[in-house]
Formats: structure tokens, C-alpha cells, sequence
């Protein structure tokens, strides 16, 4: 059977029929179809079909921009992760150096009340009758007094560096 066989049996189906026919052919068949039928079915097919078409595309379009918009929003969540992830980073950075700080001062503050109990034993000895003991006391006292000292000067640069 041919086309011209063909338009003859569909000349008297509806345009939305023949619409459905035209969609299942291949392209160059279709178009020998639609100019084999009568001049108003082809243009009623023609121009339902480019209905159909018009409306696939804006339909097409609004996903389009949808994708943009989703896509924008991606980006957007992308750069807020980023600079949560830095801000994380920098928490964390700020932590640990209040941790050292902290060490400092306990390490410094260990220190120094050791010194305290050290110059307190030497002051426990009479000048007169146990010179040799304190000196001796005062002279164990002298390194952990500097190694505070230190440790002191350290905090204070720390925190203030």
C-alpha cells in the first residue's frame, strides 16, 4: 500500500488521529503523507503539531530554567559549605592555641609555686646558725625560679603573638 493509499483512508480521521499517525512515522515519510492529504487536513495536522511542539518547548524551557535555578542553588550551598568547612578550621585552629596557652600557663604556674616553696624552705634556716643551708636551699631554688621566669615570658609572648 501506498502513501497516496494511505491519505485516501485517513482523509476523513480526526486531526488529533492523524496526529498520532504522523508522530509514529519517519520523518521524510511523514511529509509525503501530509502532502498527499487534502490542503486543510495538512494544515491542521501541521499546525496542531506545532502546537505540540511550542508547548514541549516552553514545557522544555521551564525545566531549563528550573536546572539553572537548582544549579545556582547548588553553587550557593557549595560556597556556604566552604566557608563553614573554613570557619570550622579556624575554630579549631583558635582551640588548639588556647590548648597550648593553657599548658603554658599551667606549666608556668607549676613552676612558680615551686620557686614560692623553695624560698620558703630556704627562709626557714637562721642566718647565723645554717648559712650553709640556705645557701645551698636558695641555690636549688635558683634554676626553677629562671625555668618560671621562662615559661612565664613564653605565656606572655604566646598570647600576645
Amino acid at each position: 500500500m501506498g502513501l497516496a493509499e494511505v491519505a485516501e483512508l485517513v482523509a476523513d480521521l480526526p486531526t488529533q488521529t492523524l496526529i498520532d499517525i504522523v508522530d509514529e512515522m519517519e520523518p521524510d515519510e511523514a511529509a509525503d503523507l501530509l502532502g498527499d492529504l487534502a490542503p486543510h487536513q495538512a494544515e491542521a495536522t501541521l499546525a496542531a503539531t506545532d502546537a505540540e511542539l511550542t508547548q514541549t518547548k516552553e514545557s522544555l524551557d521551564e525545566r531549563t530554567n528550573d536546572l539553572s535555578d537548582s544549579n545556582e542553588e547548588n553553587a550557593d550551598l557549595t560556597a556556604r559549605v566552604s566557608e563553614l568547612s573554613n570557619e570550622k578550621a579556624e575554630v579549631q585552629d583558635e582551640r588548639n592555641a588556647a590548648r597550648e596557652v593553657s599548658s603554658l600557663a599551667t606549666q608556668a604556674a607549676g613552676k612558680m609555686l615551686e620557686c614560692r616553696d623553695r624560698i620558703l624552705d630556704a627562709m626557714q634556716y637562721s642566718a647565723a646558725q645554717l648559712y650553709d643551708s640556705t645557701i645551698s636551699a636558695l641555690d636549688d631554688a635558683a634554676p626553677i625560679c629562671q625555668e618560671a621566669n621562662t615559661l612565664v615570658s613564653d605565656l606572655v609572648d604566646s598570647v600576645e603573638g
